[in-house]
């Protein structure tokens, strides 16, 4: 059992270095791979709708010689239009895409994401519906909760929902908590993608207050490595020391041990 690791980098970064460094820091700290936000800003916000979000989207915006420079490192992306996916394809030939929890159901994105044959992750918000999901083997969902910082995982309240992670609909979770233990309930839970906000240091960024620092993130790693040395252990051997243990537990009729057959 091998649970996959996901270090959302986000918005946590001021320039390229930030990126690099942030990178080799996330699979040091125990991530599988790192992931960064591939959009054009004048494809996914208005200008004249929402300028102060419009500005902040064009801030974190990562510039393609950026991308072109990252090809060949531990890192995939979070597509928002069809014509990320044709550059990313064309300039980096990642070997999955990940679609946000407000496109779970953009079919139109889906699809182009599936005709690169590529494993796609899409998010699905508690408030969503499985109802009308693409069901393709290429497509591996994870639940989540979409507020920055999230309160709670919400793993009380959505026990059907993660039901359905055992008979394969979800596939794991992406955790906006702040909870250093949540993956590793996920993980005992049939969950085998983890992903989590990931930040080198305290910045003034949109996603610094939910991310984690290195040293939470390798805790975090370590909890759920606990819970897949559990998960995978047989018990037969376990069974074996229990029962020598009980013989010598054992009472007589006379209330003592060890018992004297």
């Amino acid at each position: 059992m091998k649970t996959m690791i996901i270090a959302e980098i986000g918005s946590n970064f001021r320039n390229l270095d930030d990126i690099k460094r942030s990178i080799d820091s996330a699979i040091e700290s125990g991530a599988s791979v790192a992931k960064l936000q591939c959009w054009k800003t004048e494809r996914l916000c208005s200008e004249q709708r929402d300028p102060k979000h419009y500005a902040t989207l064009k801030q974190y915006e990562l510039p393609e010689e950026w991308i072109r420079e990252l090809r060949g490192w531990p890192v995939f992306y979070s597509v928002f239009s069809e014509d990320r996916v044709d550059f990313l394809e064309a300039e980096i030939n990642p070997n999955m895409y990940k679609i946000a929890s407000p496109d779970y159901k953009n079919f139109s994105l889906i699809g182009k994401c599936l005709s690169t044959e590529k494993e796609v992750l899409i998010s699905v918000p508690i408030s969503g519906e499985e109802h009308g999901l693409i069901k393709n083997d290429k497509i591996s969902y994870l639940l989540c909760n979409a507020t920055y910082p999230a309160r709670k995982a919400c793993l009380g309240d959505w026990t059907g929902r993660w039901m359905l992670m055992l008979a394969s609909i979800y596939k794991g979770y992406s955790d906006h908590t702040l909870s250093l233990l949540t993956p590793s309930l996920v993980v005992a839970l049939g969950g085998k993608i983890i992903e989590k906000h990931y930040k080198l240091e305290n910045m003034d960024t949109p996603d610094n207050g939910h991310s984690l620092l290195p040293s939470e993130f390798k805790k975090m790693v370590e909890f759920i490595k606990e819970a897949e040395h559990h998960l995978e252990q047989s018990g037969e051997q376990d069974i074996a020391e229990e029962m020598t243990n009980l013989l010598t537990a054992k009472r007589g009729k006379d209330g003592l041990r060890p018992l004297r057959v």
